[in-house]
């Protein structure tokens, strides 16, 4: 007796784990994501003969209608949020088996290879992508990715049947969780529910969508670039590349690896020593293999020059420089297909840095101490630029600022803050001599 009540209760706690897993998915997982309307709109698609692929940043940096325009292809963009190097593998081998491809774009920045986590059963587009597949399919794809032991000890397959606690809805409300549940119950449309859970971005088709906001460079959030790509490169994410360059010859498929454009900060953030260390060691295995790399960011200005309203945030293009990104490519591609030697259309680090004539962005650091806030401003710039800064500071009730030194390529100051209060400081940056009231500036809040 005891023995079935036991058996009963189990059950009854696992129809409800499967209750609540469904639920939850209905109500918190996201309708229409960017994965979803990939894989959706691939299997769709008759006819692929080019494919772009890579993490978020070649997913706006190349769009498909314009090749297919300028070079009669037949583009896709398979391109998906935080992909990783393995999945970009796992595609492919997908896409080879079911189309006849003859050339794949991988865009790309340095922390597409950096980062020691493995692919895991939570992951969004392999998610997707096993949508129509079986277990045995699934199985292979995260043997590939993932270390065995790794694979079978992963606490993931704790989340499992819980996507939403990787990506869920954008906002736990009413008018979001209604209408996402609606369409998902019904089977709507895709875009609709992406609509919903993204409503700043814009499909366009063929794998490609994008934004239209543009980044403030001056006003938005502090540059942390070359914090944040600093780490070295994942030797296994080499490896995978160098798989992905194999599996590419063995199929008869010309890949061109490209280092898409960033802001001019980042590389100018990152010094000459580490930005071309990593680039030779992409470049090493991707030319190793007999494929094409090209540095965007090296980018002689004849062929592609990034200006502000390029870019939705620090990282990526918005819709205005995705397109003009991909006139960019095809032009070269354009020239390439005609045999034409390129070289001369990128750049040394070292030259492309002295080239640039302007203060591409400024980040300040702050320390507060006794005596005040000690500042050290980072300019990010030109190597011949020779910057000078303005300081100013307004306090609670002030609505002008005043200044609290004028003019001076000193990049380090101390304040003296007023007891607990809050003072907002604002650095102005130019190039010296200039008349200019400022080319950059940053500003912040700093509590005392």
């Amino acid at each position: 007796m005891r023995t079935s009540r036991v058996f009963l209760a189990v059950a009854l706690f696992a129809v409800c784990a499967v209750l609540v897993a469904v639920v939850s998915s209905i109500l918190f997982e996201p309708y229409g994501s960017k994965s979803e309307i990939i894989w959706h709109d691939y299997r769709e698609a008759q006819e692929i003969d080019t494919v772009f692929i890579g993490d978020s940043i070649a997913a706006r940096a190349f769009d498909p209608r314009i090749f297919d325009e300028e070079l009669g292809t037949k583009a896709f963009n398979m391109s998906s949020p935080s992909q990783a190097v393995a999945e970009t593998y796992i595609a492919l081998r997908e896409i080879f088996e079911q189309h006849d491809i003859k050339r794949v774009y991988l865009g790309m920045e340095f922390s597409y290879l950096q980062g020691k986590k493995d692919i895991t059963p939570m992951r969004v587009f392999l998610r997707e992508k096993w949508r129509t597949e079986s277990l045995g399919e699934a199985l292979s794809d995260l043997a590939y990715g993932t270390d065995p032991p790794s694979l079978l000890t992963s606490s993931e397959w704790v989340n499992f049947p819980f996507l939403w606690v990787k990506q869920r809805v954008p906002y736990l409300t009413p008018n979001v969780i209604v209408p996402n549940a609606k369409l998902k119950l019904t089977g709507g449309s895709l875009i609709d529910g992406a609509k919903i859970n993204d409503p700043d971005w814009t499909y366009y088709g063929r794998g490609y969508g994008n934004y239209e906001r543009r980044y403030n460079f001056d006003a938005g959030p502090r540059m942390y670039y070359g914090k944040a790509f600093n780490e070295p490169i994942n030797p296994r994410k080499l490896e995978h590349l160098s798989d992905i360059c194999s599996l590419c010859a063995e199929n008869g498929v010309e890949l061109v690896v490209v280092n898409v454009a960033q802001p001019e900060f980042a590389m100018i953030s990152l010094g000459e020593g580490e930005y071309t260390r990593k680039t030779d060691a992409i470049k090493n295995v991707v030319e190793g293999a007999g494929m094409r790399y090209f540095d965007f960011n090296c980018a002689s200005s004849e062929l592609f020059d990034p200006q502000d309203e390029y870019f939705e945030d620090w990282q990526h293009f918005n819709i205005v420089g995705g397109t003009a990104f991909s006139n960019a490519m095809v032009s070269l591609m354009k020239r390439v297909d005609a045999g034409e030697d390129v070289s001369s259309l990128f750049e040394s680090y070292a030259d492309h840095v002295a080239g640039i004539q302007e203060i591409s962005s400024i980040d300040v650091s702050r320390a507060l101490t006794n005596e005040g806030v000690d500042l050290h401003i980072a300019c990010y710039a030109g190597s011949k630029v020779k910057p000078e800064f303005q300081i100013l500071a307004k306090g609670e009730g002030e609505q002008e600022y005043r200044v609290v030194r004028d003019w001076s390529a000193d990049p380090d100051f101390r304040y003296h803050l007023e007891k607990h209060c809050v003072t907002n400081i604002r650095v102005n940056a130019r190039e010296q001599g200039s008349s200019e009231p400022f080319e950059r500036y940053r500003a912040f809040d700093v509590l005392s």
